[in-house]
């Protein structure tokens, strides 16, 4: 199931932060402030890894195969799993993934 998530086009694409976001590191947990918005969000420490990895990847494919060599995961589901997660972040006006 992807939801209308365009597997091959959204993997290619980079991971762009909402102008309007300010995040940080807390131990073990990503804070986002969602200026605009007025409201912020927490990453648990698995959200926190995947979190760092995409926002300092060239392109969300790059920031899969990361994960991917860090875990015994099956790589479709983990790429299943990272695009709905971006597609939340979407959602929630955090960011996108734009093609470069």
């Amino acid at each position: 199931m992807n939801d209308g998530v365009d597997l091959n086009r959204d993997v290619n694409g980079c991971l762009r932060l909402n102008p309007g976001v300010l995040w940080q590191v807390f131990g073990l947990r990503v804070v986002v402030l969602h200026l605009d918005r007025k409201c912020y969000y927490s990453f648990d420490e698995m959200g926190t890894q995947v979190w760092l990895i995409l926002v300092a990847a060239e392109n969300v494919e790059q920031g899969i195969q990361q994960i991917y060599e860090q875990y015994d995961v099956n790589i479709n589901q983990l790429r299943e799993d990272i695009l709905s997660f971006c597609e939340h972040l979407s959602d929630l006006e955090i960011g996108q993934v734009e093609t470069i």
